[in-house]
């Protein structure tokens, strides 16, 4: 492991890592292990691996009438005193975040909680303040060490903003803008009464925003909170390498805000990606290298990601900058793809994924996609618990540390390449279309172009079973570089096809038809889970709305002859109580000629349905099609459509 030494750093700069699913993972039986292979105190851990801060979310009433939680921890306010406790006892100070909901907030959703409701903005602040006195005061009597209460989440606030507590949050009206700073005043008020009645002198109170790169919005959220004489002492930002631009406009923008208002500064939420692969079964980001991740995609590069963004903080002028906190990097999976069944069951019961069936009762945008936590693959610990090298950088963060070996790649790129299987097809013209080089990441986070030679072993095999029978044939190539880089490629070798867009990366999509029979504008070209690419054919619908929609192609043939339709599909569906239908169709000038049902993985890889034997003559119109019938919900994608 390599990690550079940040230099400006403070002893007591905040090293925070957002713990608020841990007792809903304990309770579904993940155990954390110390670096020698023993189960550990998930706290004791963090502390010895240089965290001095964890930070907990809560909900106001994030269950429903039945008692059943909606999830991703169930953090309500006797959640975070338990949290809070563990990690007090472990020497861990505790950052608590207020969300002012029942369940997610951020910049594009303030839902307000269930008990306000129908509250005027008068009754609203004096709840909200009420109810942050209480839980402060709650925390602090039961032993919590609270250094800093953030009085909202991601509260952007722009014209086309979220808010908070269900209060429109846009700045461009004086009402909007004024009962939105009326909720900040009762919050902050709340909390520096509470730490003064518990006599908590060094409580801070922060404020929180998403989005560094909308500098504009930045400075005139500072603004209004200065004007409205918010008393607050810490102004924190989200931030995130693969969506927030560069660590250069973060620490800019927060010196600008530190200065022109005299504040502290620090980030709130930082995460970076470890892998590519999925922990438990459910949809995890598919990461590709490029301008927006520029760090390799391991434990080296969250290391470095996480140095990196330190420094930014680190470097705004005169100590302002006060430390740097993980979003959520101690969520694993509760068991391995395999186990779906039981990992759905330990989510819903604990509330150990990112949201439980029963939150769409809250929150309908939910249904369909909830399961597992989807964060995996962004932990400092391994599927297992493990802890991986990059969970010491906090620690290395201040002396540096050097790898052993030296500087060695850490990563390559992989490469997907499609190939058009014809008679005559050659060894030649594959390996001609594969890249000649590959990027490489080394693990001081340069970047270099080198030569990669391949594997053609499994190319030869798959181009004699091609010419047996053609065949969609998806190949997954090794190939070496200099300095012993490890290559892959994705190699896709497939008969003519004669469907547009197949893989829906064009963004015109007029030769695609879509038919809602249930509901409307649920399905759409999306970056929802493609098997190839950049984009696929995503659809979501919440619970309990019913969907009930087909996709389609016609395609006027040519050339009289024997055909095969296939894709690939993923997804997932409320399936309890529930009459579902999912299967692929071929018409024939506007007749049903064959139909073949497939099922919806659970995001566990691709379902492939075929239909082959299709007869179809010159002239004839023939339309492929999916088509998706659920009655309480559906989400997923259809990618890679092939008609040949």
């Amino acid at each position: 492991m390599h990690v550079k030494k940040v230099t400006g750093i403070t002893k007591d700069f905040m090293r925070g890592a957002d713990v608020s699913s841990y007792l809903s993972q304990e309770k579904s039986g993940v155990i954390y292990y110390d670096e020698h292979g023993n189960p550990g105190n998930h706290f004791e851990i963090l502390k010895k691996a240089g965290f001095n801060y964890v930070r907990i979310r809560i909900w106001n009433d994030p269950f429903d009438e039945d008692g059943n939680g909606y999830g991703a921890g169930n953090c309500d306010l006797a959640c975070a005193i338990e949290i809070g406790k563990r990690a007090t006892a472990a020497g861990l100070r505790t950052k608590i975040a207020f969300h002012y909901s029942d369940f997610w907030a951020d910049p594009g959703k303030q839902m307000s909680p269930k008990a306000w409701i129908g509250m005027d903005i008068a009754n609203r602040a004096q709840a909200l303040y009420e109810y942050t006195y209480e839980s402060v005061t709650a925390l602090l009597e039961a032993g919590v060490d609270v250094g800093i209460v953030a009085v909202g989440n991601e509260n952007n606030a722009t014209s086309d903003g979220a808010g908070m507590a269900g209060v429109d949050g846009r700045w461009d009206t004086p009402e909007q803008a004024a009962n939105l700073l009326k909720l900040f005043k009762a919050g902050t008020e709340a909390t520096r009464n509470a730490a003064k009645h518990c006599g908590k002198a060094d409580l801070k109170i922060a404020v929180h925003i998403a989005d560094p790169y909308q500098n504009e919005n930045y400075l005139n959220f500072a603004a209004r909170l200065s004007e409205a004489k918010i008393d607050y002492d810490i102004y924190g930002s989200s931030y995130y390498p693969f969506w927030h631009g560069t660590q250069e406009n973060l620490t800019d923008i927060l010196t600008q805000v530190s200065q022109k208002y005299d504040i502290d500064v620090f980030c709130v939420e930082l995460s970076y990606p470890t892998t590519i692969d999925d922990g438990d079964g459910f949809e995890v980001y598919k990461i590709k290298y490029g301008e927006k991740y520029q760090y390799a995609i391991s434990p080296q590069g969250q290391a470095n990601a996480i140095r990196d963004v330190s420094q930014a903080i680190a470097n705004v002028p005169g100590g302002r900058g006060l430390g740097v906190f993980l979003w959520e990097p101690t969520w694993i999976p509760v068991g391995p793809p395999s186990n779906w069944e039981q990992n759905f069951a330990l989510w819903e019961a604990h509330g150990s994924g990112w949201a439980a069936s029963y939150g769409a009762s809250y929150n309908p945008q939910i249904a369909g996609r909830y399961g597992g936590t989807g964060w995996d693959n962004k932990s400092v610990f391994d599927f297992n618990g493990h802890p991986l090298p990059s969970i010491t950088v906090f620690k290395d963060i201040y002396e540096g540390r050097e790898p052993e070996g030296g500087i060695v790649i850490d990563v390559v790129e992989d490469a997907e390449v499609e190939v058009e299987y014809f008679e005559g097809l050659t060894i030649e013209a594959i390996m001609a279309a594969l890249p000649c080089t590959a990027l490489a990441i080394y693990s001081d986070n340069t970047h270099k172009d080198l030569p990669v030679s391949w594997d053609m072993v499994p190319i030869m095999d798959a181009l004699a079973q091609m010419e047996a029978k053609p065949h969609v044939r998806y190949l997954e190539l090794t190939g070496i570089t200099a300095d012993d880089g490890r290559a892959h490629c994705t190699l896709l070798i497939a008969p003519k096809n004669l469907v547009q867009n197949p893989s829906f990366e064009a963004e015109d999509m007029g030769m695609w038809k879509t038919v809602y029979i249930a509901g409307e504008n649920y399905a759409s070209r999306h970056t929802r889970s493609p098997k190839l690419g950049e984009n696929s054919f995503g659809f979501s619908r919440p619970v309990p709305l019913a969907a009930h929609f087909t996709l389609e192609q016609d395609i006027v043939i040519e050339n009289t002859g024997t055909y095969t339709f296939e894709a690939s599909v993923t997804g997932d569906y409320a399936k309890e109580n529930a009459e579902n239908e999912f299967y692929a169709y071929v018409n024939i000038n506007g007749e049903l000629v064959k139909k073949e049902a497939f099922d919806l993985p659970g995001y566990r890889g691709f379902n492939v349905p075929k239909i082959s034997g299709i007869e179809a003559r010159a002239g004839d119109i023939v339309t492929i099609g999916f088509a998706f019938k659920a009655s309480k919900g559906i989400s997923g994608a259809i990618d890679d459509v092939f008609f040949y």
